[in-house]
């Protein structure tokens, strides 16, 4: 709020007032949409358990007529651009006239990103001895930033603002990983003319956010139509296209009187789809991606299943707090980046110790990396496994910081 406050020389103070009132419930919605997203998180891994689970997990698995793409890829990949849309205009606001308006200050969560991705598949590579194991070195490089969110907001009254930005950048950051470890790594099919169609796009959105105005509804009709379309190219091309939501985010028209307005007009956006998006949209997701069988068909009591599941377990809960800190670290040693105002190293290493839940994104890479049935249910159980841990030791040490109070 600080660094709002310097650029807001001619806005007024109910201006101001409004900002700080809806950052006030911004904090108070998370936190309470965290509970509910881990409530139907608990409630679908129950449900997976059960007869049941076989009949649910057909029903979210199996292709919609006509539209070929199956419910839970609608909701994971669909409706979930809505949240990444959300994430977007908070990091965009960071931009205008929060902690990333210093260079180095943005400069923190890349290397902390490619820290948190190096690191993980280091320790996987070392605790995996066997070769048929060590194909899934790329699963411990995932952050599922739904759920890390939502870890954040049930500890956040022991860290500074500035750590969800943090978390929020690493985890956008490795979602861009992610996708260039499943071209890479894992010979995902990657369509390049799908990938410029979506660029194209782009740039027709940005042209169509700046010629036409929002007010009108026909204006709306041509947002939704191309951002549609760009959601579709980027699913062709094998890119993540929930991500979709952070481009229009980025692209969304702004006043253009100063930085301290355009924060406002994000800020009001905001204000109208934060809740739906916590409240309905974030614990979908959860209920439709969290229903993990833990126990499989095949044979996943043998020595090369444990060895999958301890290393993936290894590097979600000790790689990637390891890799972020170590990454921003050596960063800032180097004179590359900075902590934010108000961030110290234990609050980065709660930040770290989060991207650990790697859930929904590690379970794409882990279907990616093995074939046989009993390594992709090991797999499962060290990715369940290490992000459960990742968010209990992450609660444990911020639950010992002091309570973070607003200088």
């Amino acid at each position: 709020m600080r660094a709002i406050a310097r650029v807001l020389p001619r806005v007024s103070l109910r201006f101001f007032v409004a900002l700080r009132s809806s950052s006030r419930r911004f904090v108070a919605v998370e936190s309470a949409s965290a509970q509910v997203l881990f409530a139907a998180s608990l409630v679908a891994l129950v449900v997976a358990q059960l007869p049941a689970g076989d009949g649910l997990r057909f029903v979210l698995t199996e292709p919609l007529p006509r539209v070929g793409l199956s419910p839970q890829v609608l909701i994971g990949d669909g409706i979930m651009s809505l949240f990444f849309f959300v994430v977007g205009l908070e990091l965009r606001r960071e931009f205008l006239v929060g902690v990333l308006r210093d260079a180095k200050a943005a400069a923190l969560p890349l290397f902390g990103a490619l820290g948190g991705m190096a690191v993980p598949a280091a320790i996987y590579l070392v605790s995996a001895r066997e070769n048929a194991a060590k194909v899934g070195w790329g699963i411990g490089t995932a952050t599922d930033i739904a759920f890390a969110a939502a870890g954040l907001a049930l500890v956040s009254t022991r860290l500074p603002p500035p750590a969800r930005t943090l978390l929020l950048a690493v985890a956008v950051l490795d979602d861009l990983g992610a996708i260039v470890v499943l071209g890479v790594g894992y010979g995902a099919q990657f369509d390049p003319v799908s990938f410029a169609l979506a660029f194209a796009l782009a740039f027709a959105f940005a042209a169509a956010m700046a010629l036409l105005r929002p007010a009108k509804s026909l204006t709306w009709v041509v947002f939704g139509v191309l951002a549609a379309a760009m959601w579709f190219a980027l699913h062709r091309a094998g890119v993540h296209p929930a991500l979709t939501g952070v481009v229009v985010a980025f692209l969304w028209p702004l006043a253009r009187e100063n930085a301290a307005h355009a924060a406002i007009a994000v800020t009001r956006v905001l204000d109208r789809v934060h809740g739906p998006v916590a409240f309905i949209v974030m614990p979908l997701f959860a209920f439709a991606h969290a229903g993990v069988r833990l126990i499989g068909e095949g044979d996943s009591a043998t020595p090369l299943a444990w060895q999958v599941s301890f290393a993936v377990t290894a590097a979600l809960v000790v790689g990637k707090p390891l890799g972020i800190v170590l990454g921003a670290r050596a960063a800032t040693l180097a004179g590359l980046a900075s902590l934010p105002e108000g961030m110290r190293w234990s609050h980065v290493a709660v930040v770290g110790m989060l991207g650990g839940i790697g859930f929904t994104m590690a379970l794409l890479v882990a279907g990616r990396a093995f074939d046989d049935p009993a390594l992709l249910d090991a797999a499962k159980r060290g990715i369940l496994l290490g992000s459960v841990l990742s968010a209990m030791v992450a609660a444990v040490v911020a639950n010992g910081l002091p309570r973070y109070r607003v200088p």
